[in-house]
């Protein structure tokens, strides 16, 4: 993986806290809920924090993706174009959740305005089957990421 220029991201409270901490490792700036004064704070507050502050919102919590999508549709009615919440499932191994949060924000950021509300993990993996090439990602960390190798 190569250096980039990564959007600004906050991390949502059901997000495990090492994954988080491991994306600064890779240059992105992060921002937790968890431990912060919105750990207690409802979805349309914690969106509206990220909207704010200029963040894209990582979560998740996929089952409301359609009331997050209507939280975004409201801030881009207000003129904000970059807030998004993007929708990862959970998984047991923390690399390969690091990853695909990585490929989610590249592919993300990649897209030509106006972007989406809101995306999920299958929206960018199925990009990728269907020939989308991440730059900075190597054949190896793609594979991972899909899910079609074992960790080593």
């Amino acid at each position: 993986m190569t250096p980039r220029s990564w959007l600004p991201v906050l991390i949502d409270d059901d997000f495990p806290a090492p994954v988080a901490h491991a994306l600064t490792e890779y240059g992105l700036s992060v921002s937790l809920v968890a431990g912060s004064p919105l750990s207690s704070a409802g979805d349309a507050e914690v969106l509206a924090h990220a909207a704010a502050v200029g963040r894209v919102l990582v979560s998740h919590n996929q089952r409301d993706r359609a009331r997050f999508r209507e939280y975004v549709r409201s801030w881009r009615r207000r003129g904000n174009s970059t807030v998004c919440a993007l929708f990862l499932p959970r998984d047991l191994d923390d690399r390969r959740l690091r990853l695909r949060t990585m490929l989610l924000l590249a592919w993300y950021a990649s897209l030509p305005t106006p972007k989406p509300k809101t995306l999920i993990w299958n929206d960018v993996a199925q990009a990728i089957i269907h020939g989308y090439q991440p730059s900075g990602f190597n054949t190896d960390e793609i594979a991972f990421a899909l899910g079609r190798v074992r960790p080593a």
